[in-house]
C-alpha cells in the first residue's frame, strides 16, 4: 500500500519539477492551421482534419453507452430489462498547441485493464494520442453492467459498442476544443457520506452493508473525506466544461427503479448542474470504497434521485470560491508497481469453478460447502487466477497541465489513501481518480487492512 502510494506521489511530483519529457502529437502543418480553420464551414468541422488551435484549449464530447440488448447483468447483482437513465461516456479533450491528453468520465461499475487496453490501441491509431495520456474514470454505478470483458455474445456486441463509442467521443472531444482559461474551486459535503466500517462494542471490526443498517456500534472507522473540487474551463463563446471530483459509493440500487439500468445519483447531479449553470459536465469519482451515502440507511430512506439532486447544491456554492489556474504544457507520467498476489488453496478454486457453473439455486449450497462468503468471494478467486501466478504488474497514471494534475488508482480505493495523495501533492489542484485506467478490486488503507 504504501509502495504504490509512494509512487502516486512521485509521479506527481515528477509532473510538478518537469521533468517528465512532453512528446509532440501534431505535425507543424497542422500546429499553424488555425486561421485557415475559421474560415471553414461548419460541415467541414465535423468531417475534415482535426485541427489543434494555439494555446491551451479545451473540448467535449459525449457519446450513449447504454446496452441495447436485454437483459443486463447490473453489478448490484440484478438483471435488467429496463433503462432508468441512460448511460454515457463523457471526454474532456485537452491540448497545448502539441500535446492533447483525454481524460474521461465513464458511466460503468470498472474499467478491466483489457478494456483499457482496447481503447488506448484505437485511439493511439486514429489520433496518435499515447496511453500515458488518457484516462478512464468511471463512476462505479452498481446499476450498469458488471462486465465490459468475456466471450458471451451480449458482452461482446456490448464491448464493440462502448469502444466505439469512446472512440466517437474523443473524436467530439477533438473538434471541440477552443482556447480556454482554467478556474478551480474547493468545497465540502458535510454529511453526505460515512465510513461504513465500525468498531464494534466487543472491540471487533465491522463493514455493515447498505441495506442492513445496523446500530451496535461504538463508532466509525474513520470521518469520511467530504472535499469535493472543480475545474472549470471557460471558453469564450463555446458552452464551459466543468469537471467534479467527489467521493461516495454508488448508491447500490437504492431507487425508484433498483432493477433498471442508471447511472446512479451521476444522472440527476449531471442533469440539475447542465441545466442550473449551462455547462458541459463531467464527474471524476474519487476513492471511495468504504464509503456509503448517509440518507441510503437512515430513517428517512432517501434515494439517488435525492443525493444527485442535493449535490448539485453544493456545486454551485464550492464554485463560487473559483479562483484561476495558469494553464501550461501537458505532460504525463506512469509507474509500474509489481504486487503480490493472494494464492487460494485448490479447494477455494474448485469451489469457485463449481459456483461458476452451477444454476442459481445451487449456489448457496456450494458456498456452504466450502467455506466461501458471498459471490464476491468467487469473484475475487476467479480475478486472482487470471493473474496466472503469484505477482503481477499493476500500472499508475498521472497527467498534469499547468497548476493542475489528474492522479490514477485501479482500485476501489479507501477515502484516506485518495485524501493524502491529493494533500501531498506539490500542484495547486489534483483529483485523486480511483476505478481509473483498470481495475484490481479493494485497496484498503495500511490503517485498515489488519481489519
Amino acid at each position: 500500500m504504501k509502495r504504490i502510494l509512494s509512487l502516486v506521489l512521485a509521479a506527481l511530483m515528477l509532473l510538478s519539477m518537469c521533468a517528465c519529457a512532453s512528446s509532440s502529437l501534431v505535425s507543424e502543418e497542422t500546429a499553424g492551421a488555425t486561421k485557415e480553420a475559421q474560415t471553414e464551414t461548419k460541415e467541414a468541422a465535423e468531417t475534415g482534419p482535426i485541427v489543434y488551435p494555439e494555446g491551451f484549449s479545451a473540448g467535449f464530447g459525449r457519446t450513449d453507452i447504454t446496452p441495447e440488448i436485454f437483459p443486463v447483468d447490473l453489478g448490484g447483482g440484478a438483471m435488467a430489462t429496463k433503462v432508468a437513465d441512460p448511460l454515457y461516456a463523457s471526454c474532456t479533450a485537452l491540448c497545448d498547441g502539441e500535446n492533447v491528453a483525454l481524460i474521461y468520465h465513464l458511466d460503468m461499475k470498472q474499467c478491466p485493464i483489457e478494456f483499457f487496453e482496447s481503447i488506448t490501441k484505437k485511439i493511439a491509431k486514429n489520433y496518435g494520442i499515447p496511453e500515458e495520456n488518457v484516462i478512464l474514470n468511471t463512476t462505479h454505478s452498481h446499476n450498469s453492467p458488471v462486465s465490459i470483458n468475456g466471450n458471451e455474445g451480449n458482452v461482446v456486441r456490448y464491448r464493440q459498442k462502448a469502444i466505439s463509442a469512446l472512440d466517437k467521443a474523443a473524436e467530439l472531444a477533438l473538434r471541440d476544443l477552443a482556447p480556454a482559461e482554467i478556474y478551480t474551486a474547493k468545497g465540502s459535503t458535510p454529511d453526505f457520506a460515512f465510513v461504513r466500517r465500525y468498531l464494534m462494542a466487543d472491540g471487533s471490526w465491522d463493514g455493515i452493508q447498505m441495506n442492513n443498517p445496523c446500530n451496535d456500534y461504538v463508532a466509525h472507522e474513520s470521518e469520511a473525506d467530504d472535499e469535493l473540487r472543480t475545474i472549470r474551463f471557460e471558453r469564450g463563446d463555446k458552452k464551459d466544461i466543468l469537471l467534479v471530483n467527489w467521493q461516495a459509493h454508488a448508491a447500490h440500487g437504492r431507487s425508484n427503479h433498483p432493477k433498471w439500468i442508471s447511472s446512479d445519483f451521476i444522472y440527476n447531479l449531471r442533469t440539475g448542474v447542465e441545466s442550473e449553470l449551462d455547462v458541459h459536465f463531467s464527474y471524476h469519482n474519487g476513492a471511495s470504497g468504504n464509503l456509503n451515502f448517509t440518507n441510503m440507511t437512515g430513517p428517512q430512506k432517501a434515494n439517488y434521485e435525492v443525493a444527485g439532486k442535493e449535490l448539485v447544491g453544493v456545486v454551485k456554492e464550492t464554485i463560487k470560491n473559483e479562483e484561476k489556474v495558469e494553464t501550461g504544457k501537458i505532460k504525463s507520467a506512469k509507474s509500474t508497481v509489481r504486487v503480490g498476489v493472494i494464492q487460494d488453496s485448490p479447494e477455494r478454486v474448485e469451489g469457485a469453478k463449481k459456483y461458476n457453473s452451477a444454476a442459481a439455486g445451487e449456489q448457496p449450497k456450494i458456498l456452504a460447502q466450502y467455506g466461501l462468503i458471498s459471490s464476491y468471494e468467487v469473484s475475487a478467486i476467479n480475478a486472482r487466477q487470471s493473474y496466472g501466478g503469484p505477482e503481477t504488474n499493476i500500472a499508475l497514471y498521472a497527467i498534469s497541465f499547468g497548476d493542475i494534475a489528474f492522479s490514477t488508482s485501479p482500485f476501489e480505493q479507501f477515502d484516506s489513501d485518495g485524501k493524502a495523495v491529493r494533500d501531498a501533492s506539490p500542484f495547486k489542484m489534483t483529483f485523486s481518480c480511483a476505478y481509473s485506467n483498470g481495475h484490481y478490486g479493494y485497496l484498503p488503507s495500511t490503517e485498515a487492512y489488519p481489519h
